[in-house]
């Protein structure tokens, strides 16, 4: 999940701000300890654990991060973009561009550069990207069956 990559990111970013991780993972006591020597450790909060409701616990988040190497359906920036957050995600081989179009609803960036994911960070934190919920939200109607459904009607009328 190149978790190092986000947390290197912070580390560049100036302003006041919360980066939460949660869940857990085979790496999690290396994340943890990671975070520990960081410079930007302050900025961390790790919720370890199995954990029912993670949108429950995410609060209201400003934007999802994702800097995985793979992923397959990144489900989670799905959920994200169904509640209208702004997500940043790797640009990884399969799935982020499945839901994201870069700048549209969401941002890519090249998978470990990791001045392109601080640089995003740090416009989130200034207040530069802040894209409608609502926007966001509609992007991914198409993943909706009854959308599905009214859209297959289209073709055959």
């Amino acid at each position: 999940k190149r978790i190092r990559d986000i947390i290197d990111a912070a580390g560049k970013v100036n302003g006041d701000f919360c980066v939460k991780i949660i869940g857990d993972g085979e790496d999690a006591e290396l994340i943890e300890k990671y975070i520990e020597n960081s410079p930007a450790n302050k900025k961390f909060e790790l919720l370890r654990g199995w954990v029912n409701d993670p949108w429950g616990l995410a609060g209201n988040p400003n934007a999802l991060l994702l800097a995985s190497a793979f992923e397959g359906l990144p489900t989670v920036i799905g959920e994200a973009m169904s509640r209208g957050i702004v997500c940043i995600s790797s640009d990884c081989k399969t799935g982020p561009r499945d839901f994201i179009e870069d700048e549209e609803n969401g941002y890519l960036f090249p998978v470990g550069d990791v001045d392109s994911l601080a640089n995003l960070m740090q416009r989130v934190v200034d207040g530069d990207i802040n894209p409608s919920p609502e926007i966001i939200a509609k992007s991914i109607d198409f993943f909706y069956e009854d959308r599905y459904e009214e859209r297959l009607l289209k073709v055959f009328n």
